[in-house]
């Protein structure tokens, strides 16, 4: 009976470890390089990630230009006396307003650290507009997303409606971050307030679908509290509270069309919703 039993371990297929995601071999790469080779074999073959990940490192790799003589070390210190050293208290601290500036720096330092000379030959032949695209068009949600907000911004020869089309293919996802993408496409296609209202729905969508919207998170920083000392930041409050206080009436009609658009998605009536 042992025997057997050995016999049998020995039948079985070795485990194999579970794939990295590559969001995380993104976040976790320091030199973008070989991720960036292996991308481009990916992407000629029709995948779609493989391409949104070929514009995030074009994007990554743009604060650094492959002529640029400077150390990484030196790159810095000039950040530093241009945008820090200003700003520092007589104890040296930075304001903690300025967290936009220290995320900046740490681009700015990942993008000398992990974007060799020899890749950013590569991308200059590259732009970043085409690889987006590239992603939409292969299906990749965020990317159609990105697009069209990038189309509603942008004066082009696309229509709206075309960008309304790659909404319409991002909210199939019905991915978080990729809504909240959509919420700001919907904000720039008027300027009223029934648009902005619109744009508040898919921001609730997106929350109601698992985007952390909670107090002092970063999306409330990134898109309300950019300025700690506005009058519109309020320490504490999440996304909800801020839509309530800026626009009570509005925040109800925002709230019912998020709800009906909810509903029409656990229903399968896409063309319920509204862009």
């Amino acid at each position: 009976m042992q025997l057997e039993a050995a016999t049998d371990e020995l039948d079985q297929p070795p485990e194999t470890a579970p794939e990295v995601p590559l969001a995380t071999r993104f976040d976790e790469a320091t030199d973008f390089l070989p991720l960036f080779l292996e991308l481009q074999g990916r992407t000629a073959i029709g995948d779609a990630e493989a391409a949104f990940y070929l514009f995030r490192i074009h994007e990554a790799c743009h604060y650094r230009q492959e002529k640029d003589p400077r150390s990484a070390a030196e790159a810095l210190a000039d950040f530093d006396r241009r945008y820090l050293d200003p700003r520092r208290d007589a104890a040296g601290n930075t304001p903690t307003g300025d967290w936009v500036i220290l995320q900046r720096r740490a681009e700015v330092e990942r993008a000398w650290r992990a974007c060799p000379p020899e890749l950013l030959r590569m991308l200059d032949t590259m732009e970043a507009d085409t690889l987006l695209r590239q992603a939409a068009d292969l299906g990749y949600p965020m990317a159609q997303a990105m697009t069209a907000t990038r189309m509603l911004r942008e004066v082009s020869k696309d229509s709206p409606e075309a960008a309304r089309d790659y909404q319409r293919a991002a909210a199939l996802s019905r991915d978080p971050a990729t809504l909240y993408e959509i919420a700001r496409g919907v904000g720039l296609s008027t300027a009223d307030d029934e648009a902005i209202r619109r744009a508040n729905a898919w921001r609730l969508l997106a929350c109601w679908h698992g985007l952390d919207c909670g107090p002092d998170k970063r999306l409330i920083r990134q898109t309300i509290c950019n300025n700690p000392s506005s009058a519109r930041c309020i320490p504490g409050a999440d996304l909800e509270h801020y839509l309530r206080t800026w626009d009570p009436e509005g925040y109800q009609q925002s709230y019912a069309l998020a709800d009906r658009m909810m509903q029409a998605m656990d229903d399968g009536r896409w063309e319920d919703l509204r862009f």
